[in-house]
Formats: C-alpha cells, sequence, structure tokens
C-alpha cells in the first residue's frame, strides 16, 4: 500500500497490472500490454510502490520495470543472465528503507539489491543457502526470505548465508 491508499496486485495470466484505492474501494485501474517492449509485461509477479511510483518484477522478460502513479513506463533494468546486474526469473519485489530494490531472483538463487535507477547494491545468498527464493522483505535491520525450494522462511546473516 502506498501513501494515497492504493494497492496494487499484478497479474500475470494476463501481463498486466491492477491497483485500487483500498476504502472506499472503486474500480480497480490497470496498466499493461503483454510483450517485451518498453512498458509491455510478460509474467508480472513481484509489485511494490515507492511514493507514488510502482515497482514490478516482469518474470518472463527477467526485467524489474518502473512505472509512474498513472502506469506511464519511466525505465527498466536487470536482464536474463548470471551476472550482477542481471536476473533470471525475478519473483518477489519489495522496497527497503532506503528506497532501494529487493529482488528475489529465483533461478540465480539469490537476493538482490538494487539502486532505483537500477545499479546492483548487494547480491545475498552464498552458494547453496537458497534453493528457489520467491520474496524477500526487510524488518527493520533483517531481510526475511521465503524460499519454496526449502520450504521455509530465512533471514541471511554475517557473509549472506541463510540460517534458522
Amino acid at each position: 500500500m502506498n501513501e494515497r491508499n492504493e494497492i496494487a496486485l499484478t497479474d500475470a495470466d494476463n501481463c498486466r497490472v491492477q491497483y485500487s484505492v483500498v476504502m472506499p474501494p472503486p474500480p480497480l485501474k490497470a496498466f499493461g500490454r503483454r510483450g517485451d517492449k518498453q512498458g509491455a509485461l510478460s509474467s508480472p509477479y513481484g509489485i511494490a510502490f515507492h511514493n507514488v511510483n510502482i515497482i514490478v518484477a516482469e518474470c518472463g522478460n527477467n526485467r524489474v520495470k518502473l512505472f509512474g502513479g498513472r502506469g506511464e513506463f519511466l525505465g527498466q533494468f536487470g536482464g536474463k543472465g548470471s551476472l550482477g546486474h542481471q536476473l533470471d526469473h525475478p519473483h518477489g519485489l519489495s522496497i527497503d528503507s532506503d528506497g532501494n530494490v529487493i529482488d528475489a531472483d529465483l533461478e540465480n538463487k539469490r537476493i538482490k539489491i538494487f539502486s532505483n535507477d537500477g545499479q546492483i547494491l548487494h547480491k545475498i545468498g552464498a552458494e547453496g543457502s537458497l534453493s528457489k527464493p520467491i520474496h524477500c522483505i526487510q524488518h527493520g535491520s533483517f531481510l526475511i526470505v521465503s524460499d519454496t525450494g526449502d520450504h521455509l522462511y530465512q533471514s541471511p546473516g554475517q557473509g549472506g548465508k541463510c540460517s534458522l
């Protein structure tokens, strides 16, 4: 939910984002179309607000896309691969207390933290520590990771190692 009491959700099957004011519930607003061009979406999964902007983890095109409060395309970063700035099936997405984008990079088995302009800041998940991370949020000074491959929630410690 953002500062305007709007809630957003991704519709992966229809390749779009829907959002609405929570109370009272008016009709949902929607934007997006299927594709791989600028502003188009392919399997959008994770979503978060940063102020009034909407950030979307787009699994099908292996990118994170940024949209303005009315759905206008602002930019993107990522691209398929395993290098620090690249993504392979980005899923869960959240924004940390500094406004950075936290992404669960499913097939690279890492959590990646990007500045809001797409610069890689941190990679979390040492070899073998994450199996299938699908979401990650910041809670205070902790990152909480949902890992479906290991069927558990983890909190990465020193050096990116995850333990319970």
